[in-house]
């Protein structure tokens, strides 16, 4: 389960990320990589690109972190298989 990581309503802009905070960021870009991965193409390029970034480490990237984990959180996907036969014929 991802925790939405809520910020205060007042960040300095281009704020560098302390040691806590980037590994806050990490942990929620490798599970955003596996649910991409997994279930979830559509977030691929905004996940990967972000990923790149880290080393940076600042407020923007963890705007961008929130706004892919909003995105993943309001569309729903649904998955349909082409009709496989009868159970009974498996």
């Amino acid at each position: 389960m991802m925790i939405y990581y809520k910020m205060s309503s007042y960040i300095e802009e281009n704020r560098k990320l302390n040691a806590a905070e980037k590994q806050m960021v990490k942990a929620k870009i490798g599970e955003l990589l596996w649910v991409s991965l997994i279930t979830r193409p559509d977030i691929s390029f905004d996940v990967n690109s972000i990923s790149s970034k880290v080393s940076d480490g600042s407020t923007d990237l963890l705007k961008a972190v929130n706004g892919i984990i909003r995105k993943v959180k309001s569309s729903k996907n649904v998955l349909r298989f082409a009709k496989l036969g009868d159970i009974s014929k498996l």
